[in-house]
């Protein structure tokens, strides 16, 4: 009788943690995250006009953003390089009442400094914003605020590695205007570090480019959302890890052609940022599933001199779905570049369905090589 009441009791005890971990675990299933991430490139107007295809030629300060290791093979001792860029992007539709997504502006800069085969950097970067203004209900907005430094060497004369290390702010703010319902803006923040690892080769007639971000996520407190009565607008974010593997050809001494692969990892119980404002299991889902993305761009020189070059740039890349019920979008883009002695302006335009994205760089460079 002693040992089958101790069996009973070893099984009674058993069954109950098992509950408690099962009961834990569909609990944690349940707590959706904001994926705060684009399948959209991210970095110099050059960039955005070769269809972001970038790993294997960065070479300016905004490299930065891309591939570090790129900042090993500036042409000059001291740059400093950035872009505005307004995007308009409707991936989902948040509120009923809108018809077009709200245009959002972002900036970054950077600084880059050579000496001998090394290179520092530093800039500051806006890499994510989104917002939704309504007259009507409520407001929600998402930023993302980088500060960003990288170190880059240069081994012999084709190769070069470089790390860049980026701390993000990340802020959610929202705002309700339901008359049965107000809420004054409320804003709160979280801050990350990550890393960014970059490899380069490079000849005359090409190079590879390789580059490791890692992923990252901002936990939010989210015992502010029982102050509120209806609304649960609050929660932690996340943005997955990222490869890319780039190539570059050098197809005549005028006409380049890039190609990059991207690999983000899947991001797990994630939902479009500004979606899930109710409650659990409101949000417009994140797909559970590794995305890849091609990128593409031709960069042809038309005049050089030596004060003034002028580039133009063309290219595309196939935006895989990234929500649940979602479309793949196919994605166009063209760009300008003049240079007159150490100055850089260019433009670049990205255009595809529920999508625009208009970026406008210069560059400022001293102490050529």
């Amino acid at each position: 009788m002693l040992q089958t009441s101790l069996i009973a009791r070893f099984f009674l005890r058993f069954i109950v943690l098992e509950i408690v971990f099962f009961s834990s675990w569909v609990f944690a299933q349940s707590q959706e995250v904001y994926g705060i991430y684009n399948l959209t490139p991210q970095g110099s107007s050059r960039v955005m006009a070769m269809g972001g295809a970038s790993a294997a030629i960065d070479d300016d300060a905004t490299a930065i953003l891309g591939n570090p290791s790129g900042l090993a093979f500036e042409k000059w001792k001291l740059d400093f390089s950035g872009s505005w860029n307004r995007t308009t992007n409707r991936e989902a539709k948040t509120d009923l009442r809108a018809d077009e997504a709200q245009p959002v502006d972002y900036i970054q800069y950077a600084l880059a400094l050579r000496m001998g085969s090394w290179v520092l950097a530093g800039g500051m970067s806006q890499p994510y914003i989104w917002e939704n203004e309504s007259d009507y209900s409520d407001n929600s907005q998402f930023q993302l605020t980088s500060t960003d430094f990288a170190l880059a060497k240069k081994i012999g004369k084709s190769f070069s590695l470089g790390v860049a290390y980026h701390l993000e702010t990340f802020k959610h703010s929202f705002q309700s205007k339901d008359i049965s319902n107000l809420i004054q803006k409320t804003t709160v923040e979280a801050k990350n570090g990550y890393l960014r690892v970059g490899f380069n080769f490079r000849s005359r007639k090409g190079g590879l480019g390789i580059v490791w971000s890692q992923k990252r996520e901002f936990d939010i407190d989210g015992a502010i959302d029982d102050t509120f009565s209806v609304y649960q607008p609050f929660r932690d974010a996340v943005i997955p890890e990222k490869l890319t593997v780039g190539l570059s050809f050098q197809a005549t001494p005028n006409i380049l052609f890039v190609v990059d692969w991207d690999k983000f990892s899947k991001v797990e119980n994630g939902i479009y940022s500004g979606s899930g404002e109710y409650g659990i299991g409101t949000g417009i889902s994140i797909l559970e599933k590794e995305q890849t993305v091609l990128h593409g761009g031709i960069e042809y020189e038309a005049i050089r001199s030596k004060t003034t070059d002028i580039y133009l740039r063309a290219g595309g890349y196939q935006e895989p779905a990234r929500l649940e019920g979602g479309q793949s979008r196919v994605h166009y883009t063209l760009g300008f570049e003049v240079r007159f002695g150490p100055a850089v302006l260019s433009v670049a335009f990205d255009q595809a369905d529920n999508f625009n994205n208009t970026s406008q760089g210069f560059s400022l460079a001293v102490g050529a090589l």
